[in-house]
């Protein structure tokens, strides 16, 4: 009898252990049904009154998304959802402590943005996003440091960086990065004034991006927000969206390198 109960207790806990969302547990069926078509979803808002249409059912973000909502009630929201596909023998079971580990330094390795590229609809050609990225010690100093390395994963982190694009030059952003069991998340805002050429467009931490990367059954949840407060300048407001999305698809691409050498 109490083998039969250890047995039994074992094969709960391994059942347990092995449990990971579904999609269809996070996201709509309309959505669900577009991911698998096309492994992404975009959605635009600006005016009247601004809320996500893309937010995961998923308590720990949705209360960050909702707090961010509240206190920047910006005028642009950009979201990008995307599903990264593991490998056949990895699908339905949670990454391991060390896969997340790996993942979460990975994605603050900020040097290794450094010339990626987005498409330019404008130029009809491919475009460097970010000529410069790097890790500074502070937004006054502003000295170089190399991308940190932890060897536990923290449930908050923080970090400055300067990172300089070819549509609002050279800036200073922090990124905050959040964890959970089965979630990285991390929000990069603005200590910079953002400016298009001599307009400034995004005041200091007017600007908030937020990508959160969910481990579940088809593989990984990648939800993307980028929450905007900008001046409304006739002509501009159209490249500030398109710079917008611009950014997440450039980093999605930046992300799948990470992944793959971690779950491929």
């Amino acid at each position: 009898m109490k083998k039969l109960m250890l047995l039994t207790v074992l094969s709960l806990s391994c059942l347990l252990l092995g449990y990971t969302e579904s999609l269809s547990d996070l996201v709509s069926k309309e959505t669900a049904m577009a991911l698998e078509t096309d492994s992404k979803v975009i959605k635009v808002s600006t005016g009247g009154t601004m809320h996500t249409h893309l937010l995961p059912e998923y308590i720990f973000l949705k209360q960050l998304v909702t707090n961010i909502e509240n206190q920047l009630k910006p005028t642009i929201i950009v979201e990008n959802l995307y599903i990264y596909r593991k490998p056949p023998a990895k699908l339905g079971k949670n990454w391991t402590d060390k896969e997340q580990l790996a993942l979460f330094n990975e994605i603050r390795a900020i040097s290794t943005l450094t010339g990626i590229e987005y498409y330019s609809a404008s130029r009809k050609k491919m475009r460097t996003f970010y000529e410069e990225s790097l890790v500074i010690d502070s937004p006054e100093l502003k000295k170089p440091l190399t991308d940190p390395l932890v060897s536990v994963l923290p449930r908050e982190a923080s970090l400055f960086a300067r990172q300089k694009d070819l549509t609002f030059g050279d800036n200073v952003y922090r990124y905050d990065y959040k964890t959970t069991e089965n979630s990285l998340l991390f929000i990069q805002t603005n200590m910079t004034t953002l400016s298009y050429g001599f307009i400034p467009l995004v005041q200091k931490e007017n600007l908030k991006s937020l990508i959160a990367i969910i481990d579940i059954d088809e593989g990984l949840l990648l939800y993307a927000v980028t929450f905007a407060k900008a001046s409304t300048i006739p002509g501009v407001e159209g490249k500030i969206k398109d710079s917008f999305s611009n950014r997440t698809e450039a980093v999605y691409k930046w992300f799948v390198t990470k992944a793959d050498k971690i779950f491929k």
